[in-house]
């Protein structure tokens, strides 16, 4: 149990390199939760403090290092794993040899797949992501996709994962690889144009997949790009907002470009709070990640009316409270939060700017397809859309207007299956239904 009047948060993350940006919004935001912990009661009546960190560096070697001196120079009572699913792998063993309560940013199943007893995720697993994508690329009739991924743990596995909730119904017709902080990838994206892919699926977990999308539309590749997360704003600042178009994924959360496309109470308390102490919106998820595990460490410390680490483990199945993301539900046991990734799905198109028009309902798509096979994907977009509107009554909405948690996006959306949202630069077309009443969120648990 932590001693004193104060109770020790450690954070690991990286800090320079590619990921800088993840891991200073992550620190930014665990700092700003842990005050906001602190004036509402606190951790079971003790005080937050967000230890010294150090820097991963983006290396999984470098996260062990630093996991090791949050251990002994630090004196901490729980800590918030890396971001990077690699950097988590590698400490992991470091936090559960020293029975620390852990909860770890990153996305890939395998960490999770460690029977580690002190470490739990506060993120979605993406091999949940994975499943949703694949019935996204069914729903469209995609039969044959490029994939382009790095090297990292989190971009192989989601890989893997897809390929085994997809089987035979697709043929990977490219498979092109790069390394997380390269810049030039002319020479995949050229070979993945020639192969004449109906999509493409983009597994990357840094600034690779900015330059990814800048240089394949540069190439160009004018069709969609289903992404293993969320497209970051710092994403589509790299590669330029109009090459943002057409980009699919599903995933708890979004980045906003500005506060005012938001409309999701927690998420623009949020939001507020942030660009209030920090003078900027957040351009990553990452520190919706930190914000969470800092809520859910503390409410494990409220339930169990303990900071002994064996107390908080005992009652981490009955926790479940409202997270910028959804509901973070740890009911099933598992230590995941977020299972139902269905009804979060959020599919981004047109992410800036009104370049391709309308791009479902009303009339035609405007998108160029002329490298590829007919017009499967605009077709199979507006098919999806129309079936969604006569069998859901369903229509668009605009940004945040989701009845949180159920899903929420920036900007214009129309509602397709399962929950999963496609952005569009502008209000809606005539004649399409009546949109619903905006939704409001629910305020945070303390």
């Amino acid at each position: 149990e932590s001693s004193g009047d104060t109770f020790r948060i450690g954070l690991s993350s990286s800090f320079t390199g590619g990921t800088a940006q993840e891991g200073i919004e992550a620190r930014n935001a665990a700092e700003m939760a842990i005050a906001y912990v602190n004036a509402n009661g606190g951790f079971n009546g003790k005080q937050g403090v967000l230890a010294t960190t150090y820097d991963n560096k983006g290396s999984p070697e470098e996260a062990v290092k630093a996991a090791q001196k949050l251990i002994e120079n630090e004196d901490i009572d729980a800590a918030i794993g890396s971001n990077s699913s690699a950097e988590m792998l590698a400490s992991g063993p470091i936090f559960e040899e020293a029975q620390v309560f852990t909860i770890g940013m990153g996305t890939s199943a395998t960490w999770m797949q460690q029977g580690w007893k002190y470490i739990i995720r506060c993120s979605v697993n993406y091999d949940f992501v994975a499943d949703e994508v694949a019935k996204m690329v069914s729903d469209m009739g995609i039969t044959e996709m490029a994939v382009m991924k790095d090297q990292q743990e989190a971009a192989l596995s989601f890989i893997k994962a897809f390929e085994t909730a997809v089987g035979d119904k697709v043929s990977i017709v490219a498979e092109e690889s790069c390394e997380a902080d390269d810049t030039d990838l002319s020479s995949q994206c050229a070979r993945i144009v020639a192969a004449k892919p109906q999509a493409i699926l983009m597994s990357m977990t840094s600034n690779d997949a900015g330059y990814f999308v800048k240089q394949i539309r540069q190439n160009g590749y004018t069709g969609l790009i289903f992404d293993k997360e969320s497209y970051y704003a710092n994403l589509a600042e790299i590669s330029g907002w109009d090459n943002a178009n057409y980009i699919l994924f599903a995933n708890p959360y979004v980045t906003y470009n500005d506060i005012s496309e938001c409309d999701i109470d927690i998420m623009h308390d949020f939001l507020e709070r942030y660009i209030d102490i920090y003078g900027e919106i957040p351009r990553t998820e990452i520190g919706y990640r930190a914000w969470g595990a800092v809520m859910v460490i503390a409410e494990a410390t409220n339930l169990a009316k303990s900071t002994d680490t064996e107390d908080m483990l005992a009652v981490v199945p009955q926790i479940k409270i409202d997270g910028l993301g959804g509901t973070m539900d740890y009911s099933a046991g598992d230590g995941e939060p977020y299972h139902n990734v269905s009804r979060r799905a959020v599919a981004v198109l047109a992410v800036e700017g009104t370049a391709h028009g309308f791009v479902v309902g009303g009339g035609a798509v405007a998108a160029g397809n002329d490298h590829r096979h007919t017009e499967v994907i605009p077709d199979a977009l507006q098919q999806l859309y129309q079936r969604t509107v006569h069998e859901k009554r369903v229509g668009a909405v605009p940004a945040g207007k989701f009845p949180h948690p159920e899903a929420a996006a920036q900007q214009g959306i129309a509602v397709l299956p399962a929950g999963i949202g496609v952005k569009h630069g502008r209000p809606p077309a005539a004649g399409l239904p009546p949109r619903p009443a905006a939704g409001r969120g629910h305020r945070p648990a303390f």
